[in-house]
């Protein structure tokens, strides 16, 4: 498994997308499978849905040797559900649990949640 700050996952230049400005993107090599990691250090509202919308770009826009990683063979334009992963400052109320969410294109995790929830989403997707 690699953590790949340099894969453009958007439209965005490569160097935009830095461990600061830019998506995580953990990846294993052998089967091309992807997890896409977006943080907003927020509780803001607003950030939580432009976080939501980025991670869902980065998604359809993951490429691999120029060509689109997911909806080229299905219509899963966002991968299983499990490739894309937003963390959020914590909140003042509890998320939805990751089974909740089984049938949302990303996952939301706040960040009090990620050392115990991460191990499930790493299990399921990689």
């Amino acid at each position: 498994m690699r953590v790949d700050t340099t894969t453009n996952a958007s439209s965005r230049p490569a160097e935009e997308c830095s461990s600061f400005g830019g998506p995580q993107i953990i990846s294993e090599d052998d089967d091309h499978e992807y997890l896409i990691v977006e943080v907003k250090n927020s509780a803001n509202k607003d950030t939580i849905r432009r976080g939501i919308k980025e991670t869902l770009e980065y998604l359809a826009f993951l490429r691999l040797n120029e060509e689109y990683v997911f909806g080229r063979d299905t219509e899963e334009y966002f991968g299983s559900g499990w490739n894309g992963l937003l963390v959020v400052q914590d909140l003042h109320r509890e998320t939805a649990s990751l089974k909740e969410q089984a049938e949302s294109e990303i996952k939301i995790l706040q960040a009090a949640e990620l050392k115990i929830q991460l191990a499930q989403v790493l299990e399921r997707k990689l």
